[in-house]
């Protein structure tokens, strides 16, 4: 085993840090998918008269791909 890994508390591994940090970053990516398919406004993003902008496709595609990679 890495000396590192041998010199950190039992409670403190890398490992469980970066579990901990995976959770977090996979329920803000819950929270803001939320928020985006809540959000009144979110529909008038891809119904904009000035063009086709695509917007919020791809921050849902980011954001479920983090939910993915990191939550398990």
């Amino acid at each position: 085993m890495d000396r590192l890994d041998d010199a950190a508390p039992r409670e403190e591994r890398p490992e469980q840090r970066q579990a901990e940090r995976n959770q977090a970053l996979v329920k803000f990516a819950n929270n803001m998918l939320a928020a985006l398919r809540n959000h009144p406004l979110a529909n008038v993003v891809d119904k904009n008269p000035f063009g086709g902008f695509t917007i919020r496709e791809p921050v849902e595609n980011v954001l479920t791909r983090f939910v993915t990679d990191f939550g398990g």
